[in-house]
């Protein structure tokens, strides 16, 4: 059985974890949304240093939330939030 390696797409080494996520939306001729997709590859080193980056660019309450949710709930930083949740806020 052949195995399919997936390459870091930052630093090239193999076993790299696959991520994909929205990264726009467009309008076709009919007038509908289509949402672009991205993928991007990386490997455990390269998560771990993104990790750190984007917790820095958190403001401080958030990177608060996030060391409670962790610590203490054992739970995952907005995991209550269902994923429309995430990406359009809570409705009203």
């Amino acid at each position: 059985m052949e195995r399919t390696v997936v390459y870091c797409d930052h630093c090239g080494k193999p076993d790299a974890f696959k991520f994909s996520f929205a990264v726009d939306s467009e309008m076709d001729g009919a007038g509908d949304r289509d949402t672009i997709h991205k993928q991007v590859d990386l490997c455990a080193a390269c998560c771990a240093s993104q990790l750190e980056l984007f917790i820095l660019a958190l403001p401080w309450p958030a990177r608060q939330k996030l060391a409670e949710d962790i610590l203490k709930g054992k739970t995952f930083y907005l995991g209550h939030m269902s994923r429309a949740e995430r990406l359009h806020g809570k409705p009203e």
